[in-house]
């Protein structure tokens, strides 16, 4: 993984998609819940595609993700 962003979502922006994807560029996750949430993460792989999830606390996610994750190369 070489990012992780969190990124507000709302009824227009992702968050009535069940599964899929309306965008070719976003992945949604199947979270039959998602309508009731207001954020997700989108996780970028280092691929054309980048899934987002939506976790029931996006902020404690992030944070476990951005501990594992290693540190991007100095210049």
């Amino acid at each position: 993984m070489r990012a992780v962003r969190r990124v507000a979502i709302g009824a227009f922006g992702g968050r009535a998609r069940i599964w899929g994807t309306a965008h070719p560029r976003y992945w949604a996750s199947l979270d039959p819940g998602r309508f009731s949430k207001r954020e997700a993460l989108v996780l970028d792989l280092g691929r054309f595609v980048r899934p987002f999830v939506t976790p029931d606390d996006a902020a404690a996610v992030e944070a476990i993700l951005r501990e594992r994750m290693p540190a991007p190369p100095r210049p």
